[in-house]
């Protein structure tokens, strides 16, 4: 696992350095922003109110000329309804002369007269039509009722809008009204307020804010009665609030500088309502901050080079002061980390290096003596547990000289005085009818690695020897190996579980190189295991166990990654193929002889470089004889010479050599008489002689047609010879000679499996 990379002092006091420049700089721009940016807005609505008011003044000098000719208008209309009252009241007869009337009015640009009776009825008028109104009706009309029985009473209508018969607009009139003077009534005259009419229309506050700049690109808006009047944009001129992106401006709070976004372009806006108008400071935001902008960008200039200047001397004074100081202290550390322990420390550049160097120089002394004294006491240390290690291990071969159904071989070359790899192999099964092989790497090396080796061996071992199947030992091992596991460590592992009669080797894997298999007539090559987790690193884990089955003459090579991974001095690894084409140079050797082999030539490869990893192997071969002859009567001889030659060599009794040539003429001349017919094929018989109680293993293969003989049903020999039924009788005599007949139709063959215990006859050495 590789160690994180640690940065040097001078390092991390320009990265302190540089965030705390960088922060300063952000803080003290920050703080130059936010001031120069509310600065700006002050600045824009001190600017706004004072282009506002000059508006504002500008309307009320507006509103109040117009005041003005307003009541000029009215008190001249007045005036001359009080002149025409006091004519009535002399000249009575007057009142109905339509001619005076017309002239009347004509001379003193009156529009109508109308002259109302005590009972509120129009009793003369001009123009004629407006006769016989009665005021009563209408009320509009109904102020000027009082005035009928008052002798100086006055009555001023405001302006409003006259309009014609069809609906159209006539014009704007005044009315006014005064008590006669010649009887109760009242004299309502009313004229054409052209004259306002026409001011109304050429008042400035209609051009007031046309082509008025605010600022750079700023511009003024006033509008009346909710409809804009005037504005420094023409296309806005006449627009209605409500019905426009501006209808938000009526509901803003008056001399508060406000942020809206108008057509995509974000704007400074500030109102003030002013005589009835609502009077609009535009200005867009880049117009506001076009000097804030040009101020922060001299800020940052400024800000950022006495940043600079103050980094660089800070940097040379650190190094200066402090980092050389270091690196001499550093440099005679290193020497004394690889083992000059007679090298000092003499930094005297200030006092704090001058103890820190006296400090490191005497810790080094004591450190001298520890080492000296921790040496002497670790290397027995260390030969002890090496001793303790090796007797764990089985170590003494051949392990079993009485068995000849297998061969063994394994060895292990720690990388330190003790590791972590073990290998294990035992008998299993009622009189060793199997043998069990492992093979593990622990992670780690040393006395924590060889003690967990320990744990996990011992485990494995008696598990084992319960009868489990590999998968469940494998499971009951990591669930005790995950117990109390704070140190984390692991162990991956192969196990393999050969069964002697029959060749079927089942095994399991926890996360362990895959081994390699060598079939008789071929070579090694890798085997394909499902994938397994590590025993101890995750409780619960549920292993899969497979199966194959091994010929006479396969081989089974285990091996720890120390084997691959070795390196030579250029750092090369030995690697998996060189691995695989060493083992096919040597697939006719024994056990012994191909691991001889195999560490000769990673010895020779890392030629003399420090071992970097433990080395384990172990390698089993299964030796049955196997036998493949053509599926023919005249072949049966040769079968039988084949199995008779082993049972001599276990000692077999004539009786038992005489019934196994009795089963093998049956078996054997049934597959030539049916399993082909009429085509021709191959028998093969393998034969495993063995074990303890001795036994004899007669395996049947063929590739003829698919036929279980057991199916068929034990014929009645207790009935009379003329009453049996023909057939079945030789299978029946199979069954009762062998202590074991199973049957199976596998790969496409008919694989006929007999097994029968031996009874042997003492030899010399008995």
């Amino acid at each position: 696992m590789f160690g994180k990379k640690i940065p040097s002092l001078r390092r991390i006091f320009q990265m302190w350095l540089l965030l705390f420049v960088f922060a300063s700089f952000c803080i003290t721009f920050g703080l130059s922003y936010l001031f120069q940016t509310r600065a700006a807005q002050n600045t824009a609505t001190r600017q706004a109110a004072l282009h506002l008011d000059y508006m504002g003044n500008q309307v009320n000098i507006i509103e109040d000329d117009l005041k003005d000719l307003k009541k000029d208008l009215s008190d001249g209309l007045i005036e001359k309804a009080k002149i025409f009252a006091v004519l009535l009241k002399y000249n009575p007869s007057l009142l109905h002369n339509k001619k005076f009337l017309r002239d009347w009015s004509e001379d003193a640009g009156i529009k109508e007269i109308s002259i109302v009776g005590k009972k509120g009825v129009v009793i003369e008028a001009f123009p004629k039509e407006f006769i016989g109104t009665d005021f009563n009706k209408y009320d509009l009309m109904h102020p000027y009722l009082p005035l009928i029985d008052k002798k100086d009473g006055v009555y001023v209508e405001d302006l409003r809008t006259s309009y014609n018969q069809n609906g159209s607009v006539n014009s704007l009139v005044q009315f006014v009204g005064v008590s006669r003077l010649d009887a109760p009534g009242v004299i309502q005259m009313g004229y054409s307020a052209e004259r306002y009419a026409n001011a109304l229309k050429t008042a400035v506050a209609d051009v007031l804010a046309d082509d008025y700049v605010l600022g750079k690109h700023g511009f003024v808006i006033v509008s009346k009665d909710g409809k804009i009047i005037s504005a420094g944009r023409k296309e806005l001129k006449g627009l209605t609030l409500a019905d426009s992106v501006w209808k938000f401006v009526k509901d803003m709070p008056e001399n508060t500088l406000a942020l809206k976004t108008i057509d995509g372009l974000p704007v400074f806006l500030v109102t003030r309502s002013v005589n009835g108008h609502l009077l609009t400071a535009v200005m867009p935001k880049s117009d506001v901050y076009a000097y804030r902008n040009m101020i922060l960008s001299w800020a940052a200039l400024v800000y950022i080079l006495l940043l600079t200047i103050v980094y660089i001397f800070l940097s040379a004074l650190l190094e200066r002061v402090v980092v050389r100081g270091i690196k001499k202290t550093n440099t005679t550390l290193e020497k004394i980390t690889r083992g000059d322990l007679n090298e000092k420390v003499r930094v005297r550049s200030n006092l704090e290096f001058v103890s820190l160097s006296n400090g490191i120089n005497a810790m080094v002394d004591a450190l001298k003596k520890a080492i000296a004294e921790a040496a002497a006491r670790l290397d027995k240390e260390l030969e002890f547990a090496r001793e303790i290690q090796r007797a764990t291990l089985p170590n003494v071969f051949p392990p079993y000289p009485n068995r000849n159904e297998f061969d063994i071989f394994a060895s292990m070359t720690a990388a330190k005085e003790v590791g972590g790899d073990f290998y294990d192999f035992f008998l299993l099964g009622h009189g060793g009818s199997h043998v069990g092989i492992v093979i593990a790497d622990v992670s780690g090396k040393g006395i924590p690695a060889a003690l967990f080796m320990m744990s996990a061996k011992t485990l494995i071992k008696n598990l084992s020897e319960t009868g489990m199947p590999p998968a469940e030992v494998f499971y009951h091992a990591n669930q005790k190996l995950c117990e109390n596991n704070e140190a984390g460590m692991f162990v991956t592992a192969f196990m393999g579980i050969l069964e002697l009669k029959t060749g079927k080797f089942t095994y399991v894997n926890a996360g362990h190189n895959p081994p390699l298999i060598k079939r008789a007539d071929g070579g090694f090559e890798r085997m394909t295991l499902k994938p397994g987790f590590m025993l101890g690193a995750m409780d619960s884990f549920v292993y899969q166990q497979e199966e194959i089955f091994l010929n006479g003459g396969d081989t089974v090579f285990l091996y720890t990654d120390g084997v691959t991974e070795a390196q030579n001095s250029r750092g090369q690894l030995f690697g998996d193929d060189r691995l695989n084409d060493l083992l096919n140079k040597n697939t006719d050797k024994a056990p012994k002889e191909l691991l001889t082999s195999v560490h000769e030539a990673v010895a020779g490869y890392v030629a003399g470089a420090e071992q970097s990893d433990d080395l384990t192997m172990l390698a089993l071969s299964y030796n049955p004889k196997t036998v493949t002859v053509p599926a023919e009567i005249e072949n049966l001889d040769e079968v039988m010479s084949f199995v008779s030659g082993m049972l001599q060599k276990a000692s077999a009794t004539p009786e038992v050599i005489a019934k196994t040539n009795i089963v093998l003429d049956e078996v054997f001349t049934n597959i030539c008489s049916y399993a082909y017919a009429p085509a021709k094929g191959t028998a093969t018989v393998r034969c495993a002689v063995g074990g303890t109680p001795a036994f004899v293993s007669l395996e049947f293969r063929d590739s003829g047609k698919p036929f279980n003989p057991l199916k068929k049903e034990d014929p009645d020999i207790t009935a009379d010879l003329e009453d049996r039924e023909i057939g079945n009788l030789g299978i029946f005599m199979v069954k009762q000679i062998m202590d074991s007949v199973e049957y199976e139709y596998k790969d496409g063959q008919n694989v006929l499996t007999l097994i029968k215990y031996l009874e042997t006859t003492p030899s010399s050495e008995d």
